[in-house]
């Protein structure tokens, strides 16, 4: 019972992250774990430790910092993008989070070289090759993963969590492919949540109940552009600042506001140099 609340529960999270740029009401959310407005509200505080819309706006305003630092999509426009009813109370919860301004945060990090930031001079952003090695159409496929909590150097005990429960169901496949994403930005410092997932594909037909901690989670169906690190995961950051800047450089390659999937075709430990394939999901 206590299992199936805590799945019941991270399914309403997920409902959140995912649908976090449409207006949303709080019976809606509820509805997506199939309990009562009273009982949800109250459960997902005790749960996760503040409620529900806190956790929506902490969302938002995440999302709206990728927006602010990658683009220049103006403060009215970003609001909107992210679900806020207006500009107005964007700002004030931004300024409750980050303490300071949408508009100020963007002008402190121009010169922080983060994901999207041009990191090359305007000699080298000309002759910049293009780093994507191919852009095709997937199907949508069906992912089991698991949120990974904590400081990096914990990354094992999560990934072990993974591995067993995929034997246990039988998931084991030749080449054994591991999914990954990171819902927030990378290594922003002011941001206080750090959501990093690991998963496996599921069969089409596969019919077992998903056990907790692990939960079903939906690799869409569009167009992929995708790029290789082949080095350590130390090093991840600096090929997605690559990939960034390309993408900034042209912009009729839009990307969707989704989370770039990583797929590793070694498995790790992740101190050794592997091989992860990185997808962004173009706009539809």
């Amino acid at each position: 019972m206590k299992n199936d609340l805590a799945m019941r529960l991270m399914r309403a999270r997920r409902y959140l992250e995912e649908n976090y740029s449409e207006t949303l009401l709080l019976s809606d959310v509820a509805k997506s774990s199939h309990l009562s407005v009273f009982h949800f509200h109250r459960l997902f505080k005790s749960y996760f430790g503040q409620t529900c819309i806190d956790y929506l706006n902490q969302v938002r305003l995440e999302k709206s910092i990728q927006l602010l630092l990658m683009t220049n999509v103006s403060i009215a426009d970003i609001s909107f993008e992210i679900g806020f009813e207006n500009t107005e109370t964007y700002i004030r919860n931004f300024k409750k989070l980050f303490h300071l301004t949408p508009q100020a945060y963007r002008k402190a990090k121009e010169s922080v070289p983060f994901p999207g930031r041009s990191i090359l001079t305007p000699i080298q952003s000309k002759i910049l090759k293009n780093p994507f090695r191919k852009s095709e159409y997937r199907d949508m496929e069906n992912v089991c993963m698991i949120r990974h909590s904590g400081s990096n150097g914990s990354y094992r005990r999560t990934m072990q969590i993974l591995l067993d429960k995929s034997l246990q169901l039988g998931l084991f496949r030749e080449p054994f492919l591991i999914y990954g994403r990171s819902i927030d930005p990378p290594k922003l410092e002011d941001t206080s949540l750090r959501r990093i997932e690991f998963g496996v594909p599921i069969p089409k037909h596969f019919r077992k109940e998903i056990p907790f901690p692990l939960e079903e989670v939906k690799f869409r169906k569009g167009k992929y552009i995708s790029l290789y690190h082949t080095e350590s995961i130390a090093n991840l950051e600096a090929t997605y600042k690559i990939a960034y800047h390309f993408l900034l450089q042209n912009p009729n390659l839009s990307l969707s506001n989704e989370p770039a999937w990583e797929i590793y075709h070694k498995i790790p430990p992740f101190y050794r140099n592997t091989e992860i394939e990185i997808l962004f999901r173009l706009k539809d």
